[in-house]
């Protein structure tokens, strides 16, 4: 999502500066309007994107510090002087002289590069309340769930990846260099072979002939299709929309998304961050546009003072058990209690059904491979038998 510096105009005249998420200019406006203020103008700030990983091991090692006690600057200097690592060292003595400059935590945090959109935000409401400590290991321990999830679901997937590519390329090769051979063996009896010979060697000759194209054809596709939903709202709905619709696939990416907002909004709420704020901070983590629209609809429902689990309905496919257990936690006063249990509720299904999938993924790619060699050699057996019987 885009990082945008604007300056707005409020309505006793004067300018204000701030950095804010958005998906576009226009959302931006929105934003600023909705707190009563007037976009005076707004530029999109490139800054180098920071990896969950790497902000995952620094918020950890700066909280440990800050909750002990130890004041910021001096945490930065010692995360700087201790740690092995190159990146962590390098971020770390960036944000001290940015904090040496005056700046604020979360200001040095805008500067230094592009976060996770949780990050300053948040960071900024603990300076603001007092409670930095706390938001630091609140944030700690999101972060290492997140990267804990991201980790489950890349671990699951590595292995039918790699099968699944072994086998595209086995395939690529028989079509390629073993079927060309048989192929000219049958030069001159082209048709009196089977059906099924003849079409392996089309096939072939695709492959042989086009091949290069095709695959030129398909990577321009993809390239254009991820730069254009990162760049065109327009073509982003859609392909959001088509995903989400997708059976099975637009269960998990609703489920998925919906867990990092209950995370996000545990997260914030249990610091005493307020609701409609909590929901504003939350919409940088919705991924699917579609999904961010909904949530969207739910703050300004929210604004409008309806019931968070009623504003909710404008979220499509938000999970019912998230819905039940926010309106539990509505009630009892513990609504960042309830929105932390379903997010973490979510993952384990979102997890459980993963590995399900993976354990039926993995024969599913063998049995195709076997049986796709298996009409290989079939084809072939039967092309050589044909001939024999016809001399």
């Amino acid at each position: 999502m885009p990082y945008y510096a604007y300056t707005a105009i409020g309505r006793d005249g004067k300018s204000l500066e701030g950095r804010e998420y958005a998906d576009n200019r226009t959302a931006l406006e929105g934003r600023v309007k909705s707190r009563r203020l007037v976009l005076v103008k707004c530029q999109e700030v490139r800054r180098r994107i920071i990896s969950a990983g790497l902000t995952t091991r620094f918020v950890g090692q700066l909280a440990r510090l800050v909750s002990s006690g130890v004041i910021i600057e001096r945490s930065l200097q010692i995360i700087g002087e201790d740690t092995e690592e190159t990146a962590i060292t390098q971020l770390a003595g960036q944000l001290r002289q940015s904090i040496k400059r005056g700046l604020t935590l979360s200001q040095a945090f805008a500067e230094a590069g592009q976060f996770d959109p949780l990050l300053v935000p948040l960071v900024r409401a603990g300076e603001a309340s007092g409670q930095l400590p706390q938001i630091l290991l609140s944030l700690q321990h999101y972060f290492e769930r997140q990267q804990k999830l991201r980790g489950d679901i890349a671990a699951s997937l590595a292995y039918p990846a790699i099968l699944l590519f072994a086998a595209v390329l086995s395939l690529i090769g028989l079509g390629i260099y073993v079927i060309p051979i048989f192929r000219d063996l049958f030069a001159d009896r082209l048709s009196a072979l089977p059906a099924t010979t003849r079409l392996l060697f089309t096939i072939s000759d695709l492959l042989t002939h086009y091949g290069q194209y095709v695959l030129t054809v398909l990577v321009v596709t993809v390239a254009g299709l991820y730069l254009a939903h990162g760049r065109t709202p327009a073509v982003r709905r859609s392909i959001d929309r088509i995903a989400l619709e997708t059976p099975w696939l637009g269960n998990f990416i609703a489920k998925a998304q919906s867990a990092n907002i209950l995370s996000v909004l545990g997260v914030l709420l249990s610091n005493g961050v307020a609701l409609a704020l909590a929901l504003e901070l939350a919409l940088a983590t919705a991924r699917n546009s579609v999904i961010r629209a909904g949530l969207e609809e739910t703050l300004i429902g929210v604004r409008k003072g309806r019931r968070l689990v009623a504003a909710l309905d404008s979220v499509p496919k938000f999970p019912k058990l998230g819905k039940r257990l926010l309106a539990v936690g509505d009630e009892t006063g513990d609504l960042g209690g309830m929105s932390t249990n379903a997010a973490e509720i979510l993952r384990d299904e979102i997890q459980a059904r993963l590995k399900a999938a993976v354990s039926l993924l993995e024969p599913a790619i063998i049995l195709f491979m076997g049986a796709t060699v298996g009409f290989v050699v079939i084809s072939m057996l039967l092309g050589v038998y044909s001939l024999s019987s016809l001399q």
